[in-house]
């Protein structure tokens, strides 16, 4: 059952790769290097993913107006932490969101679908020979190869990097697998038409390999852990980039008013650093052209929040609206006070004339007529259920 969900996650992230890579391999053929396709790829998903942006900035905007009528609920319920008083604060503010035709999770539409255009994005990397020579026969076939071969390369492009590296004979095979040798000189003196240019695949992968590289610098190898060299810059790149764009957007962006809890604020601190290590961990194990992409990225994020920020400032809220905001609210609570003590007097009997029947009290004592009077006299006693006719 895992097999088959990661066969058809993998296969959907392709068939979404496989969109993506259009305007990716028309960006690479008119770009000089890879770094410089990253740059006007993410460039031009940002231009895409715009009003997406603009719609969340709105969301904010809309937040921020009513943040005064939230701070009053809040200040209503301060100091109550048992959860019927915290229930009761939640349903307010959310009463209050409805009536206004708010939705709070209105803002996270873009990053959603951010976020499987950056999982797609990873499959065209990772994968040239299937997106960028579009040949995804072939790139089935680079897979096997190696698999004969035992390169445990994990990823197309560094299995791709691999071969090369056997054909210079800058990388010898195992001892079990030096028979292999033949079989992939063989497989790289073959010759394949991709994008219009016929030539062997040892010759478009080196036309990969340089177009991925950038200053000396591979963009198709990894760090690795044993082997400190150049290529450890780029994931410390992601952890810095990535923390100060969580810090420059959260400026530029509306904080929705928080509880004094010390475990909320703890946690929003400790995603601060954990998200950036997160980031710098990925970029780590993946080729180095994933961590450019995600420095690139993080650039342009807080460039673009901070366009929004100007295009479409966020009100801060002044004494005033909030005056005005707790009056409103107290004006909406006195009606309802109002109409039930109509309901009280509606419900109450009246009389054919209009005016309500009077009643006596149970405790009364009935009136007795003279009559009944004299007869008290004569038996000496009271009888029971005398009353004026």
């Amino acid at each position: 059952m895992d097999k088959y969900f990661k066969k058809r996650k993998v296969k959907n992230m392709d068939f979404l790769g496989s969109i993506i890579a259009y305007p990716f391999r028309w960006i690479n053929m008119i770009s000089p290097n890879y770094v410089v396709t990253l740059i006007l790829f993410a460039i031009f998903m940002k231009l895409v993913l715009f009003p997406f942006g603009i719609k969340q900035q709105k969301n904010s905007i809309k937040q921020a107006k009513l943040r005064p009528y939230e701070t009053i609920i809040r200040k209503k319920y301060a100091g109550r932490k048992d959860q019927k008083s915290q229930q009761a604060m939640q349903q307010e503010i959310m009463e209050l969101y409805q009536r206004e035709n708010f939705n709070p999770m209105g803002g996270c539409l873009p990053m959603l679908i951010q976020l499987p255009v950056l999982f797609a994005l990873y499959s065209v990397i990772t994968k040239p020979v299937k997106f960028l020579m579009n040949l995804p026969e072939l790139s089935a076939k680079v897979t096997e190869i190696c698999k004969q071969s035992k390169i445990t390369a994990g990823y197309e492009i560094l299995q791709i990097n691999d071969l090369i590296k056997i054909h210079d004979g800058t990388m010898a095979l195992p001892k079990e697998s030096e028979i292999a040798i033949e079989k992939i000189e063989e497989f790289l003196a073959q010759t394949v038409n991709a994008n219009g240019a016929e030539m062997t695949l040892i010759e478009h992968f080196n036309k990969i390999k340089d177009s991925f590289t950038v200053f000396g610098l591979n963009l198709m190898e990894k760090p690795e852990i044993g082997d400190i060299s150049i290529l450890w810059v780029i994931p410390a790149l992601v952890l810095v980039f990535s923390f100060l764009s969580m810090k420059l957007t959260r400026k530029f962006t509306y904080q929705p008013p928080a509880n004094n809890d010390a475990a909320t604020s703890a946690s929003f601190k400790l995603m601060d650093y954990t998200m950036p290590l997160m980031s710098a961990w990925i970029s780590f194990i993946t080729p180095a052209g994933i961590g450019i992409y995600w420095v690139i990225q993080n650039i342009l994020g807080v460039l673009q929040q901070y366009i929004l920020y100007k295009l479409y400032p966020v009100p801060v809220m002044t004494d005033e609206e909030l005056r005005l905001a707790e009056k409103e609210l107290r004006g909406r609570s006195k009606p309802k006070k109002a109409e039930t003590s109509e309901k009280e007097s509606v419900s109450a009997p009246a009389s054919a004339g209009g005016k309500k029947k009077n009643r006596q009290p149970a405790s009364r004592k009935p009136s007795i007529s003279a009559h009944g009077k004299a007869r008290i006299k004569a038996h000496g006693a009271p009888p029971s259920a005398i009353r004026r006719p």
